[in-house]
């Protein structure tokens, strides 16, 4: 028998600055069910 895991949770978008005057971020996928997947895999 096959078995898996479910990751149920929003959908999260971090914001991480590039410069020291955080003008400018970059977008990367996030949030704690993401990691939480990732993790599990």
């Amino acid at each position: 028998m096959k078995s898996g895991v479910i990751s149920l949770g929003e959908a999260l978008i971090d914001f991480i600055p590039l410069d020291e005057t955080n003008l400018t971020y970059q977008k990367s996928p996030g949030g704690a069910p993401a990691n939480v997947a990732v993790g599990v895999s």
